[in-house]
């Protein structure tokens, strides 16, 4: 009987010696991920966001982006070159009076809004 409770306790040391948090899983997945891997199409290791190709295969954010835009591989010309983002426009807004409606745009041409989408009412 002692050998059995040897057995046990000697067993629940060795699961609570392999438990670890979530949150030491989580980063200790990131840390090999980051380390492993490399563009299927550039062989770059360093980038902000890993994505898969249609084939299944792991690329870097750039050849991603590039092959989910124009449904080819990234081309070598464009390795290393970095494009330049797109900037936010702020406080662009329309010359638009805020009590224009569209029927003053009309009854000002002269037209209504079937005339002016190239419909005539009366052919109908």
């Amino acid at each position: 009987s002692a050998g059995l409770t040897s057995v046990s306790l000697d067993g629940a040391a060795a699961s609570l010696k392999r438990k670890k948090s979530v949150v030491e899983r989580k980063s200790n997945k990131k840390e090999v991920a980051k380390k492993n891997n490399i563009c299927h199409n550039c062989q770059t290791r360093d980038t902000t966001l890993w994505r898969r190709s249609k084939k299944g295969n792991l690329v870097c954010n750039p050849c991603g982006l590039y092959e989910k835009v124009n449904e080819n591989p990234r081309p070598k010309t464009l390795f290393g070159k970095f494009l330049p983002r797109r900037r936010k426009r702020r406080g662009s807004k329309p010359d638009i009076p805020a009590d224009f409606t569209l029927d003053e745009k009309y009854s000002s041409m002269g037209l209504g809004p079937m005339q002016q989408r190239g419909m005539n009412p009366a052919a109908q």
